[in-house]
């Protein structure tokens, strides 16, 4: 009988794979939700950790022993801070606040309400009694703002 010619193999081509989208827009994916469930906290309102005493570092929290204010070289830092929060887009407003000697604004996005929050509004944001922020709110810069949850104070969590 006669014989098929036989062709070539063809050769198939794999697909590459694509590395898993990580949740918050990691690594550039398109997932916004994150995927334990879990609401999700804007940036804006989480705080950092409490800071060890004498600490200028900003991923560890305003904090000085000797003054009130930090350096220059430290408010430097501060703001790069500020402005790696606005960057994305997700933060409306960011300030950071020294709350232990002299409360007072330590960096902050110029132009917006943060700029203006005031030492007595300092005092009652970090202050024993929270009760009263569900009921009659907060003013920070002079805005009046709801509080929704309270997680300030909890190991691991510091957020409103």
């Amino acid at each position: 009988s006669p014989s098929r010619p036989r062709h070539p193999r063809r050769r198939r081509r794999r697909r590459r794979r694509r590395p898993p989208v990580l949740p918050f827009g990691g690594g550039g994916g398109r997932r916004t939700e994150p995927r334990s469930g879990r609401q999700r906290v804007p940036r804006a309102l989480r705080l950092p950790p409490p800071a060890s005493r004498g600490s200028l570092n900003p991923a560890r929290g305003p904090s000085s022993s000797a003054e009130s204010r930090p350096s220059s070289s430290a408010m430097a830092g501060w703001n790069a801070y500020i402005d790696n929060l606005m960057a994305d887009g997700t933060c409306q407003d960011a300030a950071i606040v020294g709350y232990k000697d002299s409360p007072s604004v330590w960096a902050a996005v110029p132009g917006k309400t943060f700029v203006n929050i005031t030492p007595a509004e300092v005092g009652v944001l970090v202050g024993k009694d929270r009760s009263s922020f569900y009921v009659n709110g907060l003013t920070l810069g002079g805005q009046k703002c709801s509080v929704i949850r309270d997680s300030l104070l909890q190991d691991g969590e510091f957020s409103m």
